[in-house]
């Protein structure tokens, strides 16, 4: 009886479901600053998009485990693979390359 109280009240903690994949973007180096994008969709996602931010994006926060990818990051094209982060749930700055440009999901 115990275990199935403890079940519910532990999902309700998560701030995503589990089919979910989601970024943060942000000014500041370690996730900080002014957020200036945030997507979340249960979809499976795996097109190169730009970030569409008049500002540079210092630093990123994200996961795409809960739709079986890895959420990528980089600071030029997707097709760069040299300048490239891998996301799960945590937060990736930009560094010396300056700011980070587009990102994917990869399956």
């Amino acid at each position: 009886m115990r275990f199935s109280i403890l079940i519910p009240l532990f999902l309700s903690v998560t701030p995503f479901t589990a089919a979910d994949w989601w970024l943060q973007a942000f000014t500041g180096e370690n996730c900080s600053g002014q957020e200036v994008g945030s997507w979340v969709s249960p979809e499976r996602h795996d097109q190169c998009e730009n970030f569409d931010s008049l500002v540079p994006i210092k630093s990123v926060r994200g996961d795409a485990s809960g739709v079986g990818g890895t959420l990528q990051v980089f600071n030029r094209a997707c097709s760069d693979p040299f300048e490239m982060y891998s996301l799960r749930n945590e937060c990736s700055n930009a560094g010396s390359w300056g700011e980070w440009k587009s990102f994917r999901i990869e399956y």
